[in-house]
């Protein structure tokens, strides 16, 4: 449940999706990924950043990825019976 009025910096988290504040409990810490040659010196280096995702958040980011691997799944077995047929 996204907090009500203002947050308190040391007690709740903004959500890095979302943008909304949550208490810890709410969501947990992910690794945010690097790009580029900074950020794979970065990396290298072990100096890796972690940021607050909300459970709701990061649901939807699961079942967004599901549903692109099922739409994948179709598109390949719909290419596939249009080679068989031809």
């Amino acid at each position: 449940m996204p907090v009500q009025g203002l947050p308190d910096p040391e007690v709740h988290l903004p959500c890095m999706r979302c943008e909304q504040w949550f208490e810890e409990h709410e969501g947990r810490m992910v690794e945010v990924g690097s790009s580029g040659l900074a950020g794979a010196i970065r990396a290298a280096a072990g100096d890796t950043k972690f940021r607050f995702v909300c459970a709701g958040c990061e649901t939807r980011g699961e079942r967004r990825f599901a549903k692109v691997i099922v739409v994948l799944l179709i598109l390949i077995a719909l290419a596939w019976a249009w080679g068989e047929r031809g």
